[in-house]
């Protein structure tokens, strides 16, 4: 974040979401959505409303006391979910 190229790459995700509801329509894919309890930027309402997003197999994993920086704060965590769903494909 002290690079001023990435940092504005960074912001400029955030900047293209907008303000509305995102309109990608439902997602038909299975679907493992790995939470932080300790997440302040994306709550607990928030999270579990991605579900009604899904009509594919959807997995909810809540993760303890970790941040919004889940993957690097739990990579074994996040690596074993991964391999978890991919077992099922």
């Amino acid at each position: 974040m002290l690079d001023r190229a990435r940092l504005t790459g960074g912001l400029n995700w955030y900047r293209a979401l907008g303000r509305g509801p995102m309109a990608a329509g439902p997602v038909p894919v299975p679907t493992t959505f790995v939470w932080s309890d300790h997440d302040a930027a994306v709550g607990a309402a928030a999270a579990q409303g991605c579900a009604q997003q899904v009509t594919g197999d959807y997995r909810f994993v809540t993760l303890p006391g970790v941040s919004h920086w889940i993957p690097d704060e739990a990579p074994d965590e996040v690596a074993r979910e991964v391999l978890a769903r991919m077992a099922t494909a």
